[in-house]
């Protein structure tokens, strides 16, 4: 045990508290295992916190004044104890509660000045909640006691998280939040929504709509991306009003960048997409399952079928007008009266498929213009959204109803709040549920710059240690040896040095590469190109060569040739190791 030995406090004329604590450190002898040691240092702070925490609270408190509120006058009933839920262990507060001259529900100051939700503090409800957004209950429960050593029941996670999601669905609609990307590096927007089904209680598996928005750079590649999802519903409306006050506020704040919309075809989402979006794109893997099904009938054997899957795909991608290249392939193969019953269905699917959304395939100018081919983006906000969070083994949903429960063989939660939290922390608007009741103007953004400013002194020490365990990670001792001093020690014994250099060699990619060449060079006169070539390398290039990029002409020069016949042996073996293109590209000279 670590524990608290001493507190003090005091009172200074500006009415602020200097608190101070002092703890005891065992002897060596008594200090039990590191764990234990280190759980006991939480231990310690966070019974400091609490009792921080207690004063902290006392101050959102009123002094038992009567206070108007909507017309009406309360008056205090005395201060009444209360236990809050904080980060660090249970705050006991005396605290002022009102009621008016009627009688009726009582009413806290402090709790609604402090934010309190559920009896738990504002920073604690947001930790329950972002743990509950990828966690079950029950994970939530355990990783709880694992990380902060505090004990909270499933029933208290379940209530604060619901609280939180009913304030999230309530506020979504008049958030407004302040995108993180700089205009002038936005390009384009790519817009997607998808669908994917949920056990729903009492109803079986239902449709949960999600949507993406990402916002694009001049290459094509994502600087930002904002999710929408919605629990089912008769007919999509709320899911497509959520992106439709999403798009109004993006188009809003850039209204000259062009909007891509991407599909797989439906033709309810395709529609909606036109309305908004400047041009749309019928998702790539899509496309590329009706082909793969239709290969069979192309070819004698499966290599042949492979071969052909392959060649079609990357002129899709690639080639000029080849959705209508494909188009007329099916079509030609379509006539032939030997084409067996199955697999003309098979071809004929994606005849009808393609046929359907040719205008909207022309992949090869897509690419070039910095565009998406694929909903990748959605199909994995469907995935992280929905299904990686709320179809876990034993879940099931409810869309409406009361306040989250838990059954013994399954647990009920209301989906759409659940959703509303998820899709808001992992976009970090979730900050914004308490900060814009007391302060409107402070968007997510500023909270998270406030955030960094308070916390760059930790980041400043942390950096340069994290960059020197990288480098070491990827690059073992390379990074030494420019120090002529660490070579000769590396080099004094010989059974260390090969040693090291058979670990270095074997340690990645990069380091085969960088070993192999100094061995190759410095130790191998005669024909390096020819061994390092054949060795080949373990880089992520599959074996490219860099032979000519270095040796040939040194190597020959080295050889000293003296004699014709010497010369022409040399050469009978370049030729023999090189094709012609390499060996002038050398500009060996002979």
């Amino acid at each position: 045990m670590i524990p608290l030995v001493d507190q003090q406090s005091r009172t200074e004329a500006d009415g602020g508290t200097v608190m101070t604590f002092s703890v005891r450190i065992p002897s060596r002898e008594k200090i039990g295992g590191p764990r234990e040691a280190e759980m006991a240092v939480q231990q310690a702070l966070h019974k400091a916190g609490g009792q921080i925490m207690e004063t902290v609270l006392a101050r959102y408190d009123t002094d038992g004044e009567p206070i108007e509120r909507s017309g009406v006058w309360y008056t205090s009933k005395g201060r009444q104890e209360e236990t809050y839920q904080s980060v660090f262990a249970p705050c006991t507060v005396m605290r002022h509660v009102y009621q008016n001259g009627e009688g009726g529900k009582t009413w806290c100051p402090l709790e609604e000045r402090a934010r309190i939700i559920e009896n738990a503090t504002c920073q604690f409800a947001a930790i329950i909640a972002a743990k509950y957004s990828a966690l079950s209950g029950r994970g939530t429960v355990r990783d709880l006691e694992r990380s902060l050593q505090r004990r909270v029941s499933l029933a208290r996670v379940q209530t604060v998280a619901g609280h939180l999601g009913e304030v999230a669905v309530r506020k979504e609609p008049h958030w407004a939040y302040a995108v993180d990307t700089p205009r002038e590096q936005v390009e384009a927007f790519a817009m997607g929504i998808d669908g994917t089904c949920v056990a729903i209680c009492e109803e079986g598996y239902k449709q949960v709509m999600a949507g993406t928005i990402a916002l694009l750079d001049g290459k094509g590649e994502r600087l930002e991306t904002i999710y929408v999802a919605n629990a089912p519903e008769e007919g999509k409306a709320t899911f497509l009003a959520r992106m439709e006050r999403e798009v109004e506020r993006l188009k809003a704040w850039d209204p000259e960048a062009p909007w891509q919309g991407v599909c797989d075809g439906a033709p309810d989402l395709q529609a909606w997409l036109e309305k908004h979006c400047d041009m749309v794109t019928l998702d790539f893997y899509h496309v590329s399952e009706y082909v793969s099904a239709a290969s069979a009938a192309f070819g004698e054997d499966a290599a042949a079928h492979q071969a052909w899957l392959r060649e079609t795909l990357h002129d899709l991608k690639h080639g000029d007008r080849a959705a209508e290249k494909l188009l007329r392939r099916l079509r030609k193969r379509l006539r032939d009266p030997e084409l067996p019953a199955a697999l003309r269905g098979e071809v004929e699917k994606a005849r009808h498929y393609i046929e359907t959304n040719l205008d909207r395939m022309d992949y090869a100018a897509l690419r070039g213009a910095g565009l998406l081919i694929g909903s990748g983006i959605t199909e994995a906000a469907c995935k992280h959204i929905v299904k990686e969070r709320v179809c876990g083994s034993g879940l099931a949903l409810e869309t409406q109803g009361p306040p989250v429960r838990a059954f013994a063989a399954r647990a009920h939660r209301k989906l759409q709040p659940l959703g509303t939290v998820l899709v808001a922390h992992r976009t970090l608007r979730i900050l914004s549920i308490w900060i814009a009741t007391a302060t409107p103007s402070r968007t997510p953004n500023a909270i998270i710059s406030y955030i960094i400013q308070r916390s760059h002194p930790v980041l400043i020490g942390w950096i340069p240690d994290a960059i020197r365990e990288h480098i070491a990670r990827k690059l073992g001792v390379v990074p030494t040896l420019g120090d002529v001093k660490a070579r000769v020690e590396i080099a004094s014994e010989l059974p260390s040095f090969i040693a090291l250099m058979e670990q270095q060699i074997g340690l990645n990619p990069a380091n085969f590469e960088i070993f192999s060449f100094a061995v190759l060079r410095v130790h191998l006169e005669r024909f390096a190109c020819k061994l390092y070539r054949d060795t080949r390398t373990a880089a992520h290039d599959r074996g490219v060569d860099l032979s000519t990029n270095f040796g040939v002409v040194y190597q020959i020069k080295k050889l000293r040739l003296e004699t014709q016949a010497k010369a022409e042996e040399v050469l009978a073996e370049l030729n023999m190791n090189f094709d012609q293109a390499r060996f002038t590209d050398g500009k060996t000279a002979m």
